[in-house]
């Protein structure tokens, strides 16, 4: 959403009406995602309900991967940008081929 802002801000036509309304709409489903998280976790488990069974080792290893992934891609997406740049040309003709930097 953040290149989607940016692009929508630095246009030749600044779409700043679109930019609000993206941002709006991300505040209001933020706050949609928030109660779900909060009815998950902060909300005490009626006694009827089993306690899940562990999760195997392989599961634990691969949800530490992909949270790794995310944030590193998250703080850092630089890598993962300019290689969508170099690729563009090939999955969209008529795209400008560009070169990293």
């Amino acid at each position: 959403k953040w290149y989607v802002l940016l692009a929508a801000l630095q246009g030749s036509a600044p779409q700043t009406t679109l930019v609000i309304i993206l941002v709006l709409t991300s505040a209001l489903s933020a706050g949609y995602y928030l109660m779900v998280v909060a009815a998950m976790f902060m909300k005490r488990r009626p006694d009827s309900v089993a306690i899940p069974a562990p999760s195997a080792p392989m599961t634990k290893a691969l949800i530490a991967f992909a949270v790794a992934a995310l944030l590193i891609l998250g703080v850092y997406p630089t890598p993962v940008a300019q290689l969508a740049k170099l690729g563009a040309p090939f999955v969209l003709p008529g795209a400008p081929i560009t070169t990293s930097k």
